[in-house]
Order: C-alpha cells, then structure tokens, then sequence
C-alpha cells in the first residue's frame, strides 16, 4: 500500500474517533485492536489488514469507504445519528426534549 494513502486513511481514523469524543484506549476496547496498533495506524506508520478496518470500522460506526476513500458524509442526519449512537442512553430523553422544544421554536411540525 502506498504510503500516502497509508497516511491519509490513518488520519480519516483519527478524526472519526475524535469526533465520537473516544481515546485510543476506548477505540481498542470498542475493537478489540491494540492502543498502540491504533496509535500507530493514526499516524501512518503502519498498514493493516480487512480484518482490521472492519473491526474498526464497526467501532467508529463508519463506512469502509469513507475510510478508504475519504468520502464525505452525504447527509446530516447520518452525523446526528452517530453522535447519538456514541452517547450514553440516559441522555436521550433529554436530546429528544431538546429536539422537539427546537422544532416547536422554529414552527416545523
């Protein structure tokens, strides 16, 4: 695998489990792949199998293809969905609070 790519895969990774809020500890309890595997794909400095990028893939709930390929998310709700997906279940009743207070605020029924 060329080593751009390598790199450029390495840091879509970085930024998926920035943006679930997660660490590298929490992404390899999440995938069972090493802290230091992780820490190294991030940083371009390692190739890895199919086996890998699905566990990892499953663990960012994110696409193969986004990963690979750096496509961006096509639609918003997707986003939502996974910052919804990453939090605690207790909060939801409080977002969906939220949610409905917003739309009754801009008058979208």
């Amino acid at each position: 695998m060329d080593k751009g790519y390598i790199k450029d895969i390495g840091m879509r990774i970085k930024k998926q489990r920035e943006f679930l809020n997660l660490t590298q500890d929490e992404l390899c309890d999440k995938s069972g792949v090493s802290t230091k595997f992780i820490g190294s794909i991030e940083q371009g400095k390692q190739s890895f199998s199919i086996d890998i990028l699905i566990k990892l893939c499953e663990a960012l709930h994110v696409s193969a293809d986004s990963i690979i390929f750096g496509r961006e998310k096509v639609n918003d709700i997707h986003e939502i969905t996974q910052i919804l997906e990453s939090l605690d279940s207790k909060y939801i009743p409080c977002i969906n609070e939220h949610v409905r207070a917003f739309i009754n605020t801009i008058s979208i029924k």
